[in-house]
């Protein structure tokens, strides 16, 4: 391979990382990609001595990466709300991400739950989770989505295991969530549910553990406060 062939193929590969990058919906991911793609941009300027536009690109990578900084390093702050079927505010969030919602979760998904909860993250909708509750705690999933710009798990994240409050005020113990989709399925593995196979769909549970209940009433140890199947 040439020299030029080679400078060639880079700039091309500089390029397309930098279209990739404005694909992204996520603001980190886009700031990633496009801090990566930039980079690449401005070396290949450099190589090929068109020095001011390779200055350009460097300035690029260092706004992304202060920008970046900024996102990382916010603390955001997440709510939970119970809302029922007849919302408007329901009504109106689901029409505008059915097709999404139904690519997930299949038509009408939402149609068995009989609770709802919208999840906010700093003041935005970010989401909607739809389950029914059983006697023995169990909070079976029908529909946990999130829109797109908050698609990074921290929303799952803070519901699933880090703060579940809601679901203890509930005496909810157990989740078990159906999915036919493999990006949700790595979702679901990333905040902790472990698979279980059922015809040609995955259930997920997940056992938050003993503290769900009154501490007079909960028998086992901290210790054993564990994910399981």
């Amino acid at each position: 391979m040439t020299y030029e062939l080679f400078l060639q193929i880079f700039g091309y590969a500089s390029s397309i990382v930098v279209l990739i990058s404005l694909s992204m919906k996520s603001a980190v991911q886009l700031r990633i990609w496009n801090a990566f793609g930039s980079g690449l941009f401005a070396t290949f300027a450099f190589l090929t001595e068109s020095y001011p536009t390779s200055a350009l690109n460097g300035i690029l990578v260092a706004v992304d990466l202060y920008y970046l900084y900024q996102l990382m390093g916010r603390h955001d702050a997440f709510d939970i709300v119970e809302v029922s079927k007849e919302d408007a505010l329901v009504k109106l969030f689901c029409k505008k991400n059915k097709k999404e919602m139904d690519a997930i979760f299949g038509e009408n998904a939402i149609k068995p739950a009989q609770e709802l909860a919208v999840y906010f993250r700093n003041n935005d909708i970010a989401g909607l989770v739809a389950f029914t509750r059983d006697d023995a705690g169990t909070a079976h999933i029908f529909v946990d989505y999130v829109t797109p710009t908050y698609r990074d798990c921290a929303v799952g994240k803070h519901f699933f295991v880090d703060d579940l409050s809601f679901w203890r005020e509930r005496n909810i113990k157990q989740f078990e969530m159906i999915t036919t989709t493999d990006k949700h399925t790595a979702y679901l593995a990333k905040i902790g549910f472990k698979p279980r196979k059922v015809q040609l769909d995955w259930t997920r549970r997940i056992t938050i553990g003993p503290n769900t209940l009154p501490p007079a009433q909960s028998t086992e140890r901290p210790e054993e406060i564990t994910k399981e199947d």
